[in-house]
C-alpha cells in the first residue's frame, strides 16, 4: 500500500512539474521584455524551440522587431510620423524607416524580414503582421535593386548591400535608392526596371520579386485591414493595388500595382 502511494504521488508531482506550451511561452515573453540584444532575444526564443502554436509565433515575431531596434516605441512613432506627413513618398520613407537592417547584408536583412512576416502572420495578430509585411516589401524591394543595378547607385548612400549607421542605428534609404535606379539611363537599369513593372515577364528574379511582394500583400490584407482600426493609409494602398491588379488570384499583378501605387505612379499607366 505505502508503494502504491508513492507511486501516485510522484505521478502527481511529475504532472504539476510538467510545463506548458503556455508556460512556455508566457517565459519567453517575460525574458522578451528585458531582452535588448540579439544574443538575449535568441536566449528568450529557445523557450519556445518546438512550441506551434500562435502564442509562440507571438513571441518570435516580438522577438524579431526587438533585434531589429523596435524595443523603443520611438522608432514607431518616427515612422508613422512620416506616413501621416502626406508627402509624395511618404509610403516609400515609411517602409525604408521600417526595413530589416540588423544583419550586414541585403541578403541576410531579406531572409531576415520574411521569416518575421510569417511568425507574425502565424501569430495572427492584425498589427504587427501589418508593419512585418510593409518591412518585409521594402526589404525584398531593396534587394532587387541592389541586386539589378548596374553599379551607379551602389555607394552608401544610395543601393549599398550594407546598410548605413544612423544615429547609433542600421538603416536603409529606400527613396534614395529607388530614386537613383529609376532614373539612371542606362541599359541594365532600364531592362532591370521593364521586368519589374511587367506581371508576364520571363525573368526568373522579377518574377520571384513579383510572386514574393504580391503574397505579402494579398495576405495581410486578409488578416489586417478587415477593421477600421486597421492602419487606413497602409490598407488603402494595397486595396488599390489588389482592385487594380483585377482580385487578388494575379499575386504577381498585385505586386506591380502596389509598387505603382507607392512610388505615385498612375494605375492607368502601370502594367
Amino acid at each position: 500500500m505505502k508503494k502504491l502511494l508513492l507511486s501516485v504521488l510522484f505521478v502527481l508531482l511529475a504532472a504539476c512539474s510538467k510545463q506548458t506550451d503556455n508556460d512556455k511561452v508566457g517565459d519567453a515573453q517575460l525574458c522578451l521584455n528585458s531582452a535588448t540584444t540579439t544574443a538575449q532575444v535568441n536566449t528568450c526564443l529557445e523557450k519556445v524551440d518546438g512550441v506551434e502554436t500562435q502564442a509562440a509565433y507571438g513571441a518570435r515575431c516580438n522577438g524579431s522587431f526587438i533585434r531589429e531596434g523596435f524595443a523603443s516605441p520611438t522608432k514607431y512613432a518616427n515612422a508613422f510620423s512620416g506616413l501621416q506627413s502626406g508627402g509624395s513618398t511618404a509610403t516609400m520613407d515609411f517602409m525604408g524607416y521600417i526595413m530589416f537592417a540588423s544583419q550586414s547584408t541585403i541578403a541576410a536583412n531579406s531572409t531576415n524580414a520574411t521569416e518575421t512576416f510569417n511568425y507574425c502572420y502565424n501569430s495572427g495578430a492584425k498589427g504587427t503582421t501589418l508593419i512585418a509585411a510593409m518591412g518585409g516589401v521594402a526589404t525584398t524591394m531593396y534587394k532587387y535593386l541592389n541586386a539589378k543595378d548596374s553599379g551607379m547607385c551602389s555607394g552608401a548612400a544610395s543601393c549599398a548591400s550594407a546598410p548605413s549607421v544612423v544615429g547609433g542605428v542600421n538603416t536603409y534609404n529606400l527613396t534614395t535608392c529607388s530614386t537613383c535606379f529609376f532614373t539612371t539611363n542606362v541599359v541594365a537599369n532600364a531592362t532591370a526596371i521593364t521586368n519589374m513593372f511587367s506581371p508576364t515577364t520571363n525573368d526568373t528574379d522579377a518574377a520571384a520579386f513579383q510572386a514574393s511582394i504580391g503574397s505579402i500583400v494579398v495576405s495581410t490584407y486578409s488578416i489586417s485591414c478587415a477593421t477600421s482600426s486597421s492602419n487606413q493609409q497602409l490598407c488603402s494602398t494595397m486595396s488599390t493595388a489588389i482592385t487594380a491588379a483585377g482580385g487578388a488570384s494575379n499575386t504577381r499583378k498585385v505586386a506591380t500595382k502596389f509598387i505603382c501605387a507607392i512610388a505615385g505612379v498612375d494605375q492607368g499607366l502601370c502594367p
